[in-house]
């Protein structure tokens, strides 16, 4: 049995880490199935993740400055 793996993808906003990441996913599935899991941050399922992706996207350009 191999030991687990976490593989990190880091870059730019819009450099293609997603793309490259999710045909990762895809060739890596192929021979693991349904061990290999796809995440990403921020994580759209949280609020938190709600909130950093509307400041990236420009949807929130005033916060208070503890934030």
């Amino acid at each position: 049995m191999e030991s687990p793996r976490f593989i990190v993808i880091e870059g730019l906003d819009g450099s293609g880490k997603t793309t490259a990441a999710k045909r990762l996913e895809e060739v890596l599935g192929e021979r693991y199935g349904k061990q290999v899991k796809f995440t990403f941050e921020p994580n759209d399922y949280s609020c938190g993740g709600d909130y950093i992706r509307s400041v990236l996207k420009k949807e929130i350009t005033e916060f208070h400055p503890k934030v």
